[in-house]
């Protein structure tokens, strides 16, 4: 689901560049580090095949039945992908910043914030979230809840 994935980019910017905060401090540039990279390895090998993965296979409740998936555009798999890993660098980059700044509580409190967002969306959308099938079928109201599912 692009929302979750989101959430999940940003968070893992901030926490993989927190797990780095003695190094981070000590690096002179904000974009061109071992640490930024090996955060840009772990989405392209790891998270984003994942996420294209599920947007594939269950795009419908991947888009959140936004629209019919026949109406969707076949790059938009690949603008997902670039958005997750755009957001993964926003997420470590400004907790880089953060860091150097010696503010390594924000970086805590802006995960923790982003994740209540997440959880506060998904439960206002809870029929989008928790249930999985094709567009007809949450249409219908017929589609399977998350857990009993496929995915």
């Amino acid at each position: 689901m692009i929302p979750f994935d989101i959430v999940v980019s940003f968070v893992a910017g901030q926490m993989l560049a927190l797990s780095a905060r003695k190094q981070l401090k000590k690096e002179p540039t904000l974009f061109f580090n071992i640490y930024l990279f090996i955060a840009a390895l772990w989405m392209a090998i790891l998270y984003a095949p994942s996420a294209m993965f599920f947007f594939h296979n269950w795009t419908d409740w991947n888009v959140m039945y936004v629209v019919p998936p026949e109406e969707l555009p076949s790059y938009v798999i690949w603008l997902d992908c670039s958005a997750l890993f755009l957001v993964l660098l926003f997420g470590f980059i400004s907790a880089h910043i953060l860091i150097r700044k010696g503010n390594d509580k924000m970086i805590v409190v802006s995960s923790i914030a982003a994740v209540v967002a997440l959880l506060a969306f998904m439960w206002i959308t809870f029929d989008r979230s928790f249930f999985v099938g094709s567009y007809e079928e949450w249409q219908a109201g017929t589609a399977t809840w998350l857990f009993y599912s496929s995915v």
